[in-house]
């Protein structure tokens, strides 16, 4: 649980100056506001079992106070703050789609990200792939900030002696559960190809080096639970019904709520049809950026991402 006297804690964070005219067509989504003007509802963030919580540090809030966005004024100001700080650097409050290369956004959001939660393309041909994840997750997470990497068992090793070799820190590998799929493993050893049964996925966990100062709240258990108590646990499909690679989103709701603080900035370089941005969305998440650079998908994910904040306004 994030405590009331840490949310001050990131205030310090000295971000570099977005440009003004960055992806300015991009941003005409209709924002996600903690109160909905159109029907007077207050948007108000719960923890897993259900209660409501502050929403910036997500401590309970007390009892008669259930309609309060804010346990108190200190987390009211600085999420004030935070948010404004944001702005000024071109970061906005609702999800943000952009289309092209992740490497080609690298410098414009350089030390401005908190947590990269991606779902890579896997095969041993997009190896290199991985090589520019390491760059870019080095350029834009800010000191101390994480990645979370979701790919398969048979190239797990050699992934994450990219991500070592780069300079990202190794901190361990979550477990994501997808009972009842057809998915097949694969390694190269000595003796020839072997493949197996695979019924889960490794989430790779590394973080940018930092300092005791750059200590993250978040991510206080190496263990990611969804319906079970070990995993995060996909569906028999996973949710795969416009998109041959989509992941699961109850399990990324998980991963976003685990590993993210509301105030944080979250970033998926390898977007696809958009689940990271609507789990993140649904979680009380509201900086979150998604790249895509096949048009077709990206048409998808923005869709997506319009229909969810649609649906939201209409609650």
């Amino acid at each position: 649980m994030r405590r009331c006297e840490d949310v001050d804690e990131q205030e310090g964070l000295s971000l570099p100056a977005i440009p003004i005219d960055v992806c300015v067509e991009k941003q005409d989504i209709k924002p996600l506001s903690v109160f909905n003007r159109a029907n007077g509802k207050a948007f108000l963030p719960s923890n897993a079992n259900g209660k409501r919580v502050c929403e910036y540090c997500e401590s309970p809030l007390e009892s008669g106070h259930v309609d309060r966005q804010f346990c108190n004024n200190k987390c009211r100001a600085a999420a004030w703050r935070r948010r404004k700080m944001l702005e000024r650097h071109g970061i906005v409050e609702h999800p943000l789609c952009l289309h092209g290369s992740f490497q080609s956004y690298a410098a414009t959001y350089r030390s401005k990200i908190d947590v990269i939660i991606t779902d890579p393309p896997y095969g041993r041909e997009y190896l290199p792939l991985y090589q520019d994840l390491a760059t870019f997750a080095l350029t834009t997470l800010q000191a101390g900030g994480w990645l979370l990497c979701l790919t398969g068992w048979g190239l797990d090793f050699e992934i994450r002696q990219i991500f070592n070799k780069a300079g990202l820190e190794y901190l361990t590998v979550c477990t994501y559960l997808v009972p009842g799929a057809r998915l097949t493993g694969e390694k190269y050893t000595s003796t020839g190809k072997r493949t197996w049964q695979q019924q889960a996925k490794p989430l790779l966990w590394y973080q940018k080096p930092g300092t005791k100062l750059d200590r993250r709240r978040a991510g206080t258990s190496d263990l990611v639970r969804a319906r079970t108590n070990l995993v995060v646990e996909g569906t028999n499909t996973g949710d795969r019904a416009q998109f041959h690679w989509q992941q699961c989103l109850d399990a990324f709701k998980q991963i976003a709520w685990n590993f993210a603080n509301p105030q944080d900035v979250l970033c998926d370089p390898c977007m696809g049809s958009g689940t990271t941005l609507v789990a993140a969305y649904m979680q009380n998440r509201k900086h979150v950026i998604g790249i895509e650079n096949d048009p077709a998908t990206f048409a998808l994910a923005q869709q997506r991402v319009e229909d969810v904040q649609a649906n939201n306004s209409h609650a």
